[in-house]
């Protein structure tokens, strides 16, 4: 029976190169666009081989592979961050998690450099650390326009991390793609459980009414800025403010803001 591969990556056009590539290895190859949508191919079938874009939009890829590695736990599967500039600051490696790191290189040369690559995960594919001939890291330039993106992003992370309440995002189907830290305290459940969920599913039931008239206020009415209100969870009170996530002037789903009132009550 063929071993199977997930490919999960915002590149259409690396997606289908990549699939192609792997067929012709004879796996059978499932696609997916975004973090979201690997998420949901993972609860169709499992897969052998777990390819996944570090830098993404929404669920990125160090988020996924949190994911993963909490829903399956007792699954057996190798994840391959993929990145043109992963491999450039290494540091990071450590931090997303993956077994192995793929650099993206130029068409003409991937073929060769995915077949080479796979025959290494295929002789050890539990392996924690990459050969080093593999990946020629001591021929690879650091880019200063690639570090200055990655310092931008971990600046921003850190902001989201450190404001002090939890921060929820979802998409226009309210399917959750992001959940900061505190948020995921808050809402006591495991990001496995959170991830891809409607955003209503992951409230109590019988506050689930106050959700939806929530995100249809600001919806609805483009003018209203936010929508707060007070639900609660755990026995404990929660202050919810509901807004709508703009992106280039285009609505893209909702951003939820979660305060914890007993923390709030302490700080005054």
């Amino acid at each position: 029976m063929p071993e199977n591969a997930l490919i999960v990556d915002n590149d259409f056009f690396f997606v289908k190169f990549l699939g192609n590539l792997l067929r012709e290895r004879g796996l059978d190859v499932h696609q997916a666009y975004d973090g979201k949508q690997g998420i949901l191919a993972l609860e169709d079938q499992m897969v052998d081989y777990i390819f996944v874009n570090i830098l993404m939009p929404r669920i990125d890829g160090g988020q996924f592979i949190d994911f993963v590695r909490e829903k399956y736990a007792n699954k057996e599967f190798s994840i391959i961050g993929m990145s043109d500039s992963i491999i450039e600051l290494r540091e990071l490696q450590k931090e997303v998690g993956a077994d192995y790191y793929l650099q993206k290189q130029p068409v003409e040369r991937m073929a060769k450099y995915v077949d080479r690559f796979m025959e290494y995960v295929e002789g050890d594919p539990f392996l924690s650390s990459p050969n080093k001939d593999l990946f020629n890291h001591e021929k690879l330039f650091r880019r200063q326009a690639t570090i200055d993106l990655l310092e931008s992003l971990s600046f921003q992370q850190g902001i989201v991390e450190s404001a002090g309440m939890g921060i929820i995002v979802a998409e226009k189907d309210a399917r959750i793609v992001f959940v900061n830290r505190l948020g995921v305290e808050i809402l006591n459940q495991p990001i496995s459980k959170l991830l891809s969920s409607r955003i209503t599913e992951v409230f109590p039931a019988d506050e689930k009414k106050k959700i939806l008239t929530g995100l249809k206020a600001v919806a609805k009415d483009t003018a209203l800025m936010r929508q707060s209100f007070t639900i609660i969870m755990n026995n404990i009170a929660v202050q919810i403010t509901v807004s709508i996530l703009r992106v280039e002037g285009e609505i893209e789903g909702w951003v939820l803001i979660l305060n914890n009132m007993d923390s709030l009550n302490e700080m005054r």
